[in-house]
């Protein structure tokens, strides 16, 4: 009876926006940073926000999906750079839908980014350099 009632009170998910990576002013993202979508609404004032797509291409228009993340149930308005196996010095393109129990939004506008170094990789290419330079190898 209760989740009947939770389905019936869900309306229509609005279209989210992502926020971060500003659509107006695209600056590098770090491995350890949140891409950021609007806040869940639905046309019912009330409904129940039950998972989220992301999606990552190399072009605008989506023909190259690259990462999918079909229905994220822990992800719902932010996911770390990292946690989506982006890679760094790379330009991609994000997206992303919510959905209700009972319908999906629509895609957000696709929003473009730009990945810098990782500390990971940056790390992994120090540790190389002192390798060859201490041990010779």
């Amino acid at each position: 009876m209760i989740f009947h009632r939770l389905l019936m009170s869900s309306g229509t998910p609005f279209k989210p926006y992502i926020i971060n990576p500003d659509p107006e002013n695209p600056e590098y993202l770090y491995e350890f940073e949140e891409i950021q979508a609007t806040t869940f609404e639905d046309s019912g004032g009330r409904g129940t926000h039950w998972y989220t797509e992301w999606q990552v291409a190399r072009d605008e228009l989506f023909s190259d999906i690259i990462i999918y993340t079909n229905r994220d149930f822990t992800n719902l308005e932010s996911i770390v750079v990292s946690d989506l196996g982006m890679e760094m010095l790379q330009e991609y393109y994000v997206r992303v839908r919510y959905a209700s129990p009972t319908e999906v939004s629509d895609w957000s506008n696709p929003v473009f980014a730009k990945t810098g170094l990782f500390e990971s990789g940056v790390n992994e290419w120090a540790d190389s350099i002192l390798d060859f330079s201490f041990l010779g190898f």
